[in-house]
């Protein structure tokens, strides 16, 4: 007999799950640093991908599952997805539509963005006798 339950799949995940992530990291840090509020970036998240690709399965619970294991908080080091446009170099007499320009992202290993309350207390400087 088989064992019960799922079978394991050994931390494997199907690519579009990667696209996915990468879509809701740049989204959300772009909301943050837009100074939008944590579950504001995280409704942006939700938004953007679902305007990018309608059928793709996304919630506020999977944009949250996505943050936890991206951006732990026990990382120094975290991924950073930028989002670099790059114009298609396709020769316009050739083609009837005009080319649409591709996306390229950008992926790294850098320090956790630090987001800083808007309310946050300024630190008293220290009176020196």
């Amino acid at each position: 007999m088989t064992k019960a339950g799922r079978p394991s799949k050994n931390g494997a995940q199907e690519g579009w799950m990667l696209l996915r992530a990468a879509w809701v990291l740049e989204a959300y840090d772009g909301a943050r640093k837009n100074g939008l509020k944590h579950s504001d970036g995280i409704t942006e998240a939700v938004n953007s991908v679902h305007q990018k690709h309608p059928e793709m399965p996304i919630s506020e619970t999977v944009v949250k599952r996505i943050l936890a294991s991206h951006r732990s908080k026990h990382s120094r080091n975290v991924l950073i997805i930028e989002k670099e446009g790059v114009q298609q170099g396709i020769d316009l007499t050739e083609s009837v539509a005009p080319p649409k320009p591709l996306i390229r992202y950008a992926m790294k290993l850098d320090d956790r963005p630090v987001y800083p309350r808007r309310n946050a207390k300024t630190p008293k400087p220290e009176k020196q006798n």
